[in-house]
């Protein structure tokens, strides 16, 4: 019965929802997404809009620890500084921002004359 799994997040949008319960689905967590969105009028805030994924108790501490994993190796990668060290203690990698776009006048171009 769905009562009895537990809320592990609660996200505003379907594609979210399906995106996390996939990727917990890939790691052998049993997830059900639970929508509690109002189809007949266009409400994309407050309680009408929320997404549960729902995990079995058992599953629940692996299911965060895989998730808190998640959001940071993405936040490594789109550079929200994290800190020094990771929880691990281990040297946070840092991400390398993307190039500026070259100062058109900083490049030579050879005029015809």
């Amino acid at each position: 019965m769905m009562s009895d799994w537990e809320i592990l997040e609660t996200v505003g949008t379907e594609p979210e929802a399906r995106l996390i319960a996939g990727f917990l689905e890939s790691r052998e967590v049993p997830v059900k997404v639970e929508v509690l969105a109002f189809r007949q009028e266009p409400v994309t805030f407050g309680a009408l809009s929320q997404i549960h994924l729902r995990v079995p108790p058992e599953f629940v501490e692996e299911a965060k620890r895989l998730l808190q994993a998640r959001r940071h190796r993405f936040a490594v990668v789109d550079g929200d500084g994290l800190g020094p060290t990771v929880a691990t203690g281990a040297p946070q990698v840092q991400a390398t921002p993307p190039r500026a776009l070259a100062d058109p006048s900083d490049t030579a171009v050879e005029e015809d004359s």
